[in-house]
């Protein structure tokens, strides 16, 4: 089988872009200029400063870091005769083998629906996680839910049921 490449809607992380750009020189003039933002609400332009540097620091972070979104071009979902990898979701966990997969269901958790994926050793999984936080989520999410493995498809360029029937035929394939 050859290796299918679900990308991601680089639109979105523009427009996220553009709004943490426009934040970051927001807090910049907060800085620089602190006389401009003076009112009757905040009257201290040392307040104003100090917003403006938390301001700077947050927003070039998030700056930084969808900067670098959008130069991956490797970002999104691979499917392929190993499993499936995800490389949207925080949790990055290795290639998902499909001798581990029990099941492929969609679920919804909160206000949204996720693709979830059902293993067989979860601690395997978990234990790929490089941080002790991601690490202490996942056993949450697996607690709560019965899986650490999401795939949120809000950002792939593919519809969430598209993403769900290939899955769903690929597993089917192999099973």
């Amino acid at each position: 089988m050859k290796e299918i490449h679900i990308k991601i809607k680089r639109q979105r992380f523009f427009a996220l872009l553009a709004m943490t750009l426009a934040m970051l020189i927001l807090s910049a003039l907060f800085v620089f200029m602190p006389s401009l933002f003076v009112s009757q609400f905040i009257s201290s332009k040392t307040i104003i400063k100090i917003f403006g540097i938390i301001g700077i620091f947050f927003f070039g972070i998030s700056s930084i870091y969808l900067g670098r979104k959008l130069a991956n071009s490797k970002l999104g979902l691979y499917i392929s005769d190993k499993g499936i990898l995800d490389k949207v979701s925080v949790f990055r966990f290795d290639w998902i083998e499909w001798s581990d997969i029990r099941s492929i269901e969609i679920q919804k958790i909160g206000s949204g629906t996720v693709i979830c994926i059902y293993i067989n050793d979860v601690e395997k999984y978990i234990g790929q996680l490089e941080s002790q936080v991601f690490q202490k989520a996942a056993i949450k999410n697996y607690e709560n839910y019965g899986t650490p493995i999401f795939i949120n498809t809000k950002i792939l360029l593919k519809s969430q049921r598209e993403v769900f029937d290939l899955l769903n035929s690929e597993f089917a394939r192999r099973s």
